[in-house]
């Protein structure tokens, strides 16, 4: 039977890799960390080097002298857990007709996954610059991003990769307002997750930014434009296990997931405070 087969450290792995496969906002933090995560508590080692002096040289004359190299340590800690848990009477023969125990997997993923994004989007309010639109429509979509990316600009984030990630209402604005600035009906629109020509970074949407809806066109939410550096992410799953509970016939399955993130570079996120209005334009 497939349950006889189970492998806890696979399992774990697997569940993992699906995990990786459906994360948008963790996926853009870095996870370059050095470090064994334990469990809640656990720190993991952030590591950078110091910038070098630009100096001015006269020849002849400037005597070089070169720096010394530092390493510079950030620790991020892991403070979040969660875990998923559900028995199925009779499991084997249910893996075997109806799948049961894989869908059951596959909806505990799409909860860690949940979870994971949110405690990401609740770092987006720490980005060392902030633009606010609190009547954010097609006329002024663009308007208001470069607001943000001038900042970045500012900051010399340029040269890194660069994201936009927008909650469901804010992105509905900014599909509209590229078919309104490039006159068209349904050309190169911004996409889940495609290249914006006119921002020239990376678009994404996701529901789970918090947003607060008050009527049809109203939603407010605290979004982020950032570069993959600004927030660092760690994550691991603990453990998996299949087990048999003494109070039935039947089989279990746990399985936890702990992870921590942390914001390292803030002059390479722009918080952007953001509410919808109803539309003139479009």
């Amino acid at each position: 039977m497939a349950v006889n087969n189970f492998k806890p450290v696979l399992w774990s792995k697997k569940i993992l890799k699906e995990l990786d496969k459906k994360q948008i906002l963790v996926n853009n933090c870095s996870q370059d960390w050095s470090g064994e995560i334990k469990g809640v508590g656990s720190k993991v080692k952030i590591n950078s080097i110091n910038e070098p002096t630009i100096g001015d040289y006269v020849p002849n004359v400037t005597v070089i002298t070169p720096e010394e190299i530092k390493d510079e340590s950030r620790m991020l800690e892991i403070t979040e857990a969660k875990y998923f848990a559900y028995i199925l009477d009779d499991v084997d023969e249910k893996q075997a007709t109806d799948g049961v125990f894989s869908e059951a997997n596959r909806k505990a993923i799409i909860g860690l996954k949940n979870a994971s994004e949110a405690f990401v989007a609740g770092k987006f309010s720490e980005g060392g610059n902030t633009v606010t639109e609190l009547s954010l429509t097609t006329g002024n979509f663009y308007s208001t991003m470069m607001a943000a990316k001038e900042y970045l600009m500012e900051n010399n984030a340029e040269d890194e990769e660069i994201c936009l990630e927008l909650n469901p209402a804010a992105f509905t604005k900014g599909v509209l307002a590229n078919i309104v600035f490039n006159q068209q009906d349904n050309g190169d629109m911004i996409t889940k997750g495609t290249y914006s020509q006119l921002l020239g970074m990376m678009v994404y949407v996701s529901n789970n930014i918090p947003q607060v809806r008050t009527d049809q066109d109203i939603v407010q939410a605290t979004c982020v434009m950032r570069t993959k550096q600004a927030i660092a992410y760690a994550q691991q799953i603990m453990k998996t296990s299949i087990y048999e509970p003494e109070s039935s016939f039947s089989k279990a399955q746990k399985g936890l997931h702990v992870y921590g993130a942390k914001t390292v570079k803030p002059r390479e996120m722009v918080t952007l405070v953001l509410k919808t209005a109803a539309e003139t334009t479009i």
